[in-house]
């Protein structure tokens, strides 16, 4: 992410990341040193590099879930995310991650 942004030169103001697994986002917001060296190793990295509260959680991963072409509704909403993506970012919905000192992890 650094990398990509020092490259091209470009000012981010605000940057969320967004995954469909609630594991993951479990990962990222947890200090469990359980996790396998593999994912330990991962979600470290995430950690050092990005802050839990820029990870959302988004559902809207419909392709993996088989959606029916046909269904008009759920393709509109896969292309268009989920609504709070529309909202200022103050107004996006606060979940438990983003309640959790952020200083307090070291993987």
């Amino acid at each position: 992410m650094k990398t990509v942004v020092t490259e091209l030169n470009i000012y981010l103001r605000d940057v969320t990341f967004h995954t469909d697994s609630e594991t993951v986002l479990k990962w990222i917001q947890s200090m469990n040193r359980k996790l396998s060296v593999f994912v330990r190793n991962c979600i470290g990295k995430i950690r050092r590099e990005t802050a839990v509260n820029q990870w959302y959680h988004n559902p809207a991963d419909f392709c993996s879930r088989g959606i029916d072409p046909t269904d008009v509704e759920t393709v509109t909403a896969f292309h268009r995310g989920p609504d709070y993506l529309q909202l200022r970012l103050e107004d996006w919905p606060k979940s438990d991650q983003h309640l959790e000192d952020e200083d307090e992890t070291e993987l």
